[in-house]
């Protein structure tokens, strides 16, 4: 875990090379949990998106045809399109953060297999 890697670091019960990897190794750590909590963030927003948009959505069911209902009803879906479009981007960067993870998660694979004691 975190907590024994740092104990181990602040100890200094080990080798200067193996100091050096578990620092690395910690600081993959947090390179992941930043990207971890930028997608939480983006999940979080999307789930905002998704309840105001079932809000507009009732509000429209009951609108009728009179002209301030109209101009309500041109609201809600500039709205709606507006929020659409945050959607998209959201997801693209859902994406690239997701592949950014599994790219991180690799390398720290890859580091903890290298080290050595």
């Amino acid at each position: 875990s975190d907590d024994q890697i740092a104990l181990f670091v602040r100890q200094r019960a080990l080798s200067t090379e193996a100091e050096t990897a578990l620092r690395a190794v910690l600081a993959k750590k947090a390179e992941i949990a930043a990207v971890a909590a930028e997608i939480s963030s983006r999940n979080a927003e999307m789930e905002r998106i998704f309840k105001d948009q079932e809000r507009l959505r009732e509000n429209l069911k009951v609108l009728g045809n009179r002209s301030e209902e109209r101009a309500l009803v041109s609201r809600y879906t500039r709205q709606l399109e507006e929020q659409e479009s945050r959607l998209d981007v959201l997801k693209l960067e859902m994406a690239d953060f997701e592949a950014r993870r599994r790219q991180l998660q690799a390398e720290l694979d890859r580091m903890i297999g290298d080290i050595a004691f």
